[in-house]
This record gives C-alpha cells, sequence and structure tokens, in this order.
C-alpha cells in the first residue's frame, strides 16, 4: 500500500512537472513594419545560431495568428548577413553572412491599414517563440 502512494505521488509530480516544462514559451517584442500596398516585403530575418556563429540549422517556424488581410510567406536563404540586438551575445556574428529564414509579407492590392500577426518559431529544445507583427501598410 505505501509503495503504491509512493508510486502515485511520484506520477503526479513528474505530470506537473513536464506539463510546466510543456507550457514554457517565449516572447519577443512586438515588430513594427511599414509597407508599402500590394508589394513583397521583408518584415523580419531569423538565424539560428550559436554563441561561436556557427548555423545550428533551420527553425521549424509558421503563421500561429495569420493576418487580417494578405500573405505571409517564410523562405530559407543561403547567405545573409543576421541583424542580432547590440546587446546580444552573438552580435559578433552580424559580420558573417549565414544561412537564416526571412519573413515576407504581401498585402492585397490597394489594401491601406494595419495588420497584427504571429510568427511561432521552435528552438532546438522544441520550446516555442513567439513573435508578434503589426505591419502598417501604405
Amino acid at each position: 500500500m505505501r509503495c503504491t502512494l509512493i508510486s502515485l505521488v511520484l506520477s503526479a509530480t513528474l505530470a506537473s512537472v513536464a506539463m510546466a516544462e510543456a507550457q514554457t514559451t517565449y516572447s519577443f517584442p512586438n515588430t513594427l513594419a511599414v509597407v508599402p500596398t500590394g508589394q513583397m516585403s521583408r518584415i523580419g530575418l531569423t538565424t539560428n545560431l550559436d554563441i561561436n556563429c556557427h548555423f545550428l540549422g533551420y527553425q521549424q517556424t509558421d503563421v500561429v495568428s495569420p493576418p487580417s488581410n494578405g500573405q505571409v510567406f517564410i523562405k530559407h536563404l543561403r547567405s545573409e548577413y543576421p541583424t542580432y540586438a547590440s546587446n546580444s551575445d552573438r552580435v559578433s556574428c552580424d559580420k558573417v553572412k549565414r544561412p537564416g529564414l526571412e519573413i515576407l509579407y504581401k498585402s492585397q492590392p490597394g489594401f491601406t491599414g494595419t495588420v497584427d500577426l504571429v510568427i511561432r518559431m521552435l528552438d532546438r529544445n522544441h520550446v516555442p517563440l513567439f513573435k508578434p507583427y503589426t505591419i502598417q501598410v501604405q
């Protein structure tokens, strides 16, 4: 009986830890982009590099909240300069071209206004990283 109780407590604890880990997510600040109507425009670029600027492979990336107008495209790039923040430990990687993913947006021709969308990327540990965008179409 005691062994069964310990087993049940251990199972419940492990399940709680697994649920907490599964719910871990990270969000980036919102990015504002201004783009011309009906034209394909870059709104983002992401690279997956280690601290020594070695390419770690393309991250699984998808649109989890599409824009109310237009389309989002995710394109593999063979060689592009990364754009890490100035306070990033990978800012030195900005000097060397590396593979990455380009995030593109194109509105319907003639549309003007604001649209929002969210991109999800999975890191190498399969933790989702959410990147929101607000796009002003002119």
